[in-house]
């Protein structure tokens, strides 16, 4: 505990000798600092401002339904778009299923207020897994891998 008080007086007389010294440079440090300090506190407000955003409006993302999955052979699966900011992303839903799937997707796209998209989009293909539509990665060699 000695140490950190011999370490803490040190520096306190050094900071005290640089502004006898150089005041404009202590003044500068102050400024920067305080101007690092607003910015910080203007990212945690804008990261507060999205997080806030994501909660209000919902991912940008719909998730089908589980029966909206049913499925019992892979032709019994469509790829669609489930994007509500109509960007990327893309999900298996059943043929059967389809329009109501597109209907909440519709009321999603109409109240999404969320912000632009960024993203990298893969080749998927449909395939039911387990009596469930799913999308899945196209193969390498080959998309009707099963």
């Amino acid at each position: 505990m000695r140490y950190v008080l011999l370490i803490a007086t040190a520096l306190v007389i050094g900071a005290l000798f640089v502004y006898v010294q150089n005041p404009e440079v202590v003044h500068d440090f102050i400024l920067d600092f305080r101007a690092e300090s607003k910015a910080r506190e203007l990212a945690e407000v804008e990261r507060q401002r999205w997080l806030a955003e994501v909660q209000t409006h919902g991912p940008s993302n719909l998730p089908p339904l589980a029966r909206e999955q049913d499925c019992k052979q892979d032709e019994d699966c469509i790829l669609v778009s489930n994007s509500c900011n109509r960007c990327c992303g893309h999900t298996a839903v059943s043929i059967v299923a389809k329009p109501e799937f597109e209907k909440r997707l519709q009321d999603c796209r109409e109240n999404f207020r969320g912000g632009m998209c960024k993203c990298i989009v893969y080749p998927m293909v449909a395939r039911c897994r387990e009596h469930k539509c799913q999308a899945v990665p196209v193969a390498q060699k080959g998309v009707n891998q099963k």
